[in-house]
C-alpha cells in the first residue's frame, strides 16, 4: 500500500470520526435544549422525587461536565448510559436489540439484491442492445429511482 492510499484512507477514518463526533454533540445539545425533562410525564413527581432522579443520573450537573462525562463513557466503555425511558436497561442494549432486526434485514436485502443484481446483469450482457437488454436497463433505473418506501409498498402489495 503506497502512502497516497494511506493517508486516503486516514482521511477517511479521520472524517468519520468527525461525523460521529459531530452527531453526538449535536444530539447532546439539542435534547438538552428541548423544553420538558426525561421524567416529566402526565403524573406529576414531587419536587424530591425530581431532584433525586436528576441527581442520580447527574442531571444535575452543570451542562458542561454532563457532555465530558458522556463522552469519556462514550470514548472509554462504549456506554451511552441508562435508558431514562426504559428503566433498568441500558441505551447500548436497545441499540442492540434494534441492531439484530436491522442486520437480519439488511443482509437480507443484500443477498437478495446481489442475486438479482448479477443475474440480470448476466442476461444484459448477454443481449447486449437487445430487447430484454433495453428492459432491464429500464427496470433497474426505475427501480433506482424510486424512493425506498415505494418500492417496499409496491413489493409487500404484490404478496
Amino acid at each position: 500500500m503506497n502512502t497516497k492510499t494511506l493517508m486516503y484512507i486516514l482521511k477517511r477514518i479521520g472524517l468519520a470520526l468527525l461525523t460521529v463526533w459531530i452527531v453526538i454533540t449535536v444530539t447532546f445539545f439539542v435534547m438538552h435544549a428541548v423544553p420538558g425533562g426525561p421524567f416529566q410525564s402526565e403524573k406529576a413527581l414531587s419536587e424530591a422525587a425530581q431532584a433525586a432522579l436528576e441527581a442520580k443520573y447527574g442531571l444535575d450537573q452543570p451542562l458542561g461536565v454532563q457532555y465530558v462525562n458522556y463522552l469519556k463513557n462514550i470514548i472509554t466503555k462504549f456506554d451511552f448510559g441508562p435508558s431514562l425511558k426504559q428503566t433498568g436497561r441500558n441505551v447500548i442494549d436497545i441499540i442492540a436489540d434494534g441492531m439484530k432486526t436491522s442486520a437480519k434485514l439488511g443482509l437480507s436485502a443484500a443477498g437478495i439484491a446481489l442475486v438479482v443484481g448479477v443475474v440480470l446483469g448476466a442476461v444484459a450482457a448477454l443481449r447486449r442492445n437487445k430487447l430484454i437488454d433495453r428492459i432491464i436497463m429500464v427496470f433497474t433505473t426505475a427501480c433506482i429511482s424510486m424512493p425506498s418506501f415505494i418500492v417496499i409498498a409496491s413489493i409487500i402489495r404484490g404478496y
